[in-house]
């Protein structure tokens, strides 16, 4: 499929051009690039009278930028901008200190840019960065070498960044859209949701591993904190049968020997019996035993029984 057609996921086509591509490695001189010595990730606490200060906000599938210049503690400027909910805050506030170095170059003044987004300040003074958004800002930075970066500390009660604080969470809610290509973070969450989507639903719909989907039954990446014995996982013999250890799946009290039976009926597991549940209600008993931290330890000692008397129970 070629970058044009771009790619269908059910519902969801994603196109190549609307997200966001690394570019070719940033040519410059090593001894010209300067960014090291004039962007700085140190907080001062006292910002000068003149400055340029930035903010951006994410809030409830939002984001928004801003920036504002301050002279002799009065507002002078603000520029606020309003982006798509899958752009992050990383580009919001390269956004702002790019468009902010741009304002200043215009106007021909030398004059200080203060941000509290410790990664994006780091972004831009890093040489090597193939994030298109930071060259760029790199760049007209580069090439104004008057200005400096600085760090501040976000709500310390600096007039400037409560103000760029304020623009940006106004941004989101009535400023002027500007359009940012989907960066691919967003692009890795969109395909793991899907990805989990469709193992839950062969999860819920499955035939077989039911025993483990009782007690587990939400997909998910993260490791669950279950010892194989709480999932009913052990030495039974309708498991020895299923993979052809036994020559049967029937215990020697008569019966089947799964793992609900080994737990409530079993004669030669008296002493580890729960009490049996109807059918409709397995589940919730389960379920109940296992959040019961004695209950977890009377399984424990039932499956390390049936492993060392396996020869009993065959």
């Amino acid at each position: 499929m070629s970058p044009s057609q771009g790619l269908q996921l059910g519902r969801l086509k994603l196109l190549y051009q609307d997200f966001q591509q690394p570019n070719p490695p940033f040519i410059i001189h090593a001894a010209n690039f300067d960014l090291e010595d004039r962007v700085s990730i140190v907080s001062d606490p006292h910002p000068p009278a003149e400055a340029i200060y930035t903010d951006s906000s994410h809030p409830e599938g939002k984001a928004g930028c801003a920036f504002c210049v301050i002279q002799n503690n009065v507002q002078i400027h603000q520029w606020t901008t309003t982006l798509s909910p899958h752009n992050t805050e990383f580009q919001a506030e390269t956004l702002a200190i790019k468009k902010d170095i741009n304002w200043a170059s215009s106007k021909g003044i030398s004059i200080s840019i203060w941000s509290d987004s410790d990664s994006a300040l780091r972004g831009i003074f890093c040489f090597k960065r193939s994030n298109p958004l930071i060259q760029e800002t790199k760049q007209a930075l580069l090439q104004h070498p008057s200005m400096q970066l600085n760090w501040i500390k976000a709500l310390e009660g600096y007039l400037g960044n409560e103000v760029a604080d304020n623009l940006d969470k106004q941004a989101t809610k009535e400023g002027t859209h500007l359009h940012l290509q989907t960066p691919k973070c967003h692009l890795k969450k969109v395909l793991m949701n899907l990805s989990l989507n469709k193992w839950q639903q062969d999860w819920d719909l499955g035939d077989t591993g039911r025993a483990i989907f009782n007690v587990l039954p939400k997909a998910a990446l993260t490791p669950a904190s279950w010892l194989r014995e709480f999932i009913l996982f052990g030495p039974f013999p309708i498991y020895f049968y299923r993979f052809r250890f036994h020559h049967s799946d029937i215990s020697t009290c008569g019966e089947k020997r799964d793992p609900i039976h080994n737990v409530t009926s079993c004669p030669m597991t008296l002493s580890y019996h729960f009490t049996k549940p109807s059918v409709e209600n397995t589940q919730l008993l389960w379920k109940s035993v296992l959040s019961n931290k004695l209950s977890r330890i009377n399984i424990v000692k039932l499956i390390a029984f049936l492993t060392e008397n396996e020869n009993l129970i065959k």
